[in-house]
């Protein structure tokens, strides 16, 4: 009786006439809605409280799941030509790791100018807009840059009988990718930063386990995308994967448009006009050069001032590491003697341990609470990155044993090396996969923090100042490459990356010692206690 009375003071202020809307409840409609629908059903409108038509999460849990299958999509895209991009550059120039740290280093820097840039253009522009033309400029750049890597493995381009056109396919490949990480990156920050914040601001228990979910997917894509361009890659050759990775692009596109469009459609919230944006007056806006200073400079100023800044900070500096199976470190393993479907399948494991801590992160953060769960994980992923420094004590690479292969189209010639102990590759790769658990999970914190702590009116741009932070601290490793770009070398990246690693955790604790004296944590506490009535509402309501 008392929930019922409760519901009846949600009423809607329709001129003259007042609708209850706990008459669902009374014929039936109330036991086809989820959990998160009758609390997304209302939204405050000045001093009103009004009922969209549907502007929640469908009964079947159609619309959720269109968002889900297009992340899934997309973030294949990216996971299995970012696994393959580096492969295929030191396929081109076997005898150094020179163009894979060139690469990183111009994604590196491209994405730390242009995130603010696009940052500003999620805050002000259309959604719909936003997600298909990033989505657009993220597929065509992946697909020309395949194309001239599989031209160039096939020896339709050869360096000794075409060296302009080789060294522009190597140019081409480098700076059309970086424009496609770029695209990416923008695309990420409207659907997962804008579009589920935007639709679960309510509910910061619904939030964590969607948040979860897209993350899963994207380390589920990171577990399978490399095993199968690793695979192709190995037992079909290099210029068919990069063939394959074109097609997909192309083929996939489609889908990914509709399954947005339809998402979007799903939900009103979503189509409501954005805040306004206050600009300065000074600023000339038919000046380009001006105006991207002031987005910039205005970015990271409304970055450094958030209350995330902290913890924002430790998750860029463990960008500043090569212990990651990126560019560098794959490069390194294929040196090394790693096939690439050996490769593809350790990056698998480490993905897996990254996926359990998805599905861990919700019960954590309900738990310790947000701030709580990231000082566990973070001091969880140093605990076990510190086993790549006892790989540095067994590796002796004046030791090694190294022979030259030919690739499995004869088209080059490669070194793989064998040191005197097995182990300390055995050290170096438990070490980096055991870590995806703790990494994963602080990033899904600091994730959440930004979504909860940040102003919707500025969160595109605050959200496009992390990742170039990101991309600034990134920037240290391949320069590092670029300076000792001896494979031998490795070792010494690798003590670097571990500091870089203990650094991040050191600005995290101090984040957290500020957040438990000011209160913040005693807040974050009592969030918890009333998503979890809210959900014991709704559970009573269905019953």
């Amino acid at each position: 009786e008392t929930m019922a009375e409760e519901k009846k003071l949600l009423l809607v202020d329709d001129g003259d006439d007042e609708v209850d809307i706990s008459n669902g409840v009374d014929n039936g409609v109330g036991d086809d809605m989820s959990d998160s629908e009758d609390e997304a059903m209302l939204f405050e409108d000045g001093d009103t409280i009004k009922e969209e038509n549907d502007g929640a999460i469908n009964g079947d849990g159609a619309s959720i799941w269109r968002l889900y299958l297009s992340h899934g999509l997309t973030a294949w895209t990216l996971r299995m030509w970012e696994f393959a991009v580096a492969l295929l550059l030191i396929a081109m120039r076997p005898d150094s790791v020179l163009l894979p740290a060139i690469y990183t280093l111009v994604l590196a820097v491209s994405v730390m100018i242009f995130n603010p840039l696009f940052g500003r253009y999620v805050d002000t522009k259309p959604r719909l807009s936003v997600a298909k033309w990033s989505l657009v400029c993220t597929k065509l750049p992946f697909a020309m840059s395949s194309l001239f890597v599989f031209l160039v493995l096939s020896g339709k381009i050869d360096e000794k009988k075409h060296p302009g056109w080789y060294w522009s396919s190597v140019v081409g490949v480098i700076v059309l990718t970086s424009c496609g990480h770029i695209a990416y990156n923008c695309n990420k920050l409207s659907v997962e930063k804008d579009w589920v914040s935007t639709i679960f601001a309510k509910n910061s228990l619904r939030l964590s386990k969607v948040n979860s979910v897209l993350r899963r997917i994207d380390l589920t894509c990171k577990l399978v995308a490399p095993m199968v361009a690793g695979f192709v890659m190995t037992y079909r050759g290099q210029d068919a994967g990069a063939f394959g990775i074109c097609l997909w692009n192309v083929c996939s596109f489609i889908p990914e448009i509709y399954l947005l469009t339809k998402y979007y459609g799903a939900f009103p919230a979503l189509q409501a006009p954005k805040a306004k944006v206050v600009e300065s007056s000074n600023v000339d806006k038919k000046h380009l050069l001006l105006k991207t200073y002031y987005t910039m400079s205005s970015g990271w100023k409304e970055y450094k001032k958030s209350k995330t800044f902290r913890p924002g900070l430790g998750l860029a500096l463990l960008y500043a590491t090569v212990l990651s199976m990126g560019p560098i470190m794959s490069a390194y393993c294929f040196y090394r003697g790693m096939s690439e479907a050996l490769l593809g399948s350790l990056r698998a494991v480490g993905a897996i341990f990254g996926i359990s801590s998805t599905f861990l992160f919700p019960h954590f953060r309900q738990r310790f609470g947000l701030v709580k769960t990231g000082l566990v994980s973070i001091w969880c992923m140093i605990a076990t990155i510190s086993l790549c420094l006892v790989s540095v004590e067994y590796a002796h690479p004046e030791d090694g044993d190294c022979s030259t292969f030919q690739d499995n189209n004869n088209n080059g010639e490669w070194k793989a090396c064998k040191y005197r102990y097995s182990v300390e590759i055995g050290f170096l790769m438990s070490g980096v996969i055991l870590a995806r658990f703790g990494l994963w999970m602080f990033d899904l914190t600091v994730t959440q923090l930004l979504q909860e702590w940040v102003d919707s009116s500025v969160l595109g741009i605050v959200s496009g100042v992390q990742g170039s932070l990101h991309m600034l601290f990134s920037i240290i490793p391949p320069v590092l490459g670029i300076i000792f770009s001896g494979p031998s070398d490795f070792n010494l990246l690798a003590i670097v990356s571990v500091s870089f690693i203990f650094c991040a955790g050191l600005v995290y604790t101090s984040f957290y010692a500020q957040a438990r004296d000011s209160g913040n944590l005693t807040e974050d506490l009592s969030s918890i206690l009333h998503d979890n009535d809210n959900n014991n509402d709704d559970d009573n309501r269905k019953k």
